[in-house]
């Protein structure tokens, strides 16, 4: 309810709505992951309509929650990091941006297996915010080529997202015309 509430431009009365359910789901269940999936569904709805700040704040009840039941080191707390990235992001925050795509990666190779896929789209963030930053173009060709080269050897050379890693990966190669020099 909450979510399609925020679609329609009505964020105090979603709000009430959230702060209801959270209430429900935390009398029966403490901080439930229920708590979490709904703080997580208001977050994305308020990033839709570009509410960086409140996008924020229940992507953070979100990570808090998941983190105090799952765990530090657990894809979906990583998922979650990247929500928050790529919010951060949106909003104009790129320091805050790397933060949290860099433990988003961390979470992910603590907890996956180094060839997984979800660690090659985690190298792409972190390259991809670096190479949009222009800040340190070694290391965004690292982080791209890094999740090039998983793509490729988990989803094949064909892959919709294998063919974006290289493209931007390609992109990070050249500087101003010029080839990167490693």
């Amino acid at each position: 309810v909450a979510a399609a509430l925020i679609a329609q431009g009505h964020s105090e009365e979603a709000e009430g709505h959230y702060e209801e359910a959270r209430r429900i789901f935390s009398k029966s269940s403490g901080e439930s992951m229920h708590v979490a999936k709904v703080a997580f569904a208001t977050a994305e709805a308020y990033a839709q309509q570009e509410a960086h700040a409140l996008a924020l704040k229940h992507f953070e009840v979100a990570l808090h929650i998941q983190t105090e039941i799952l765990g530090d080191k657990h894809p979906s707390v990583a998922a979650t990091c990247d929500a928050i990235a790529d919010e951060h992001e949106a909003a104009g925050d790129s320091v805050k941006a790397l933060e949290f795509y860099m433990k988003a990666l961390e979470l992910r190779v603590a907890s996956l297996d180094a060839e997984d896929v979800l660690v090659a789209d985690s190298h792409f963030r972190l390259g991809a915010s670096l190479h949009k930053q222009r800040s340190d173009r070694v290391k965004a060709w690292e982080h791209l080529n890094a999740s090039y080269e998983i793509s490729r050897k988990k989803r094949g050379e064909d892959n919709a997202k294998t063919v974006q890693y290289k493209s931007l990966m390609d992109d990070a190669w050249l500087v101003n015309g010029n080839i990167l020099a490693l």
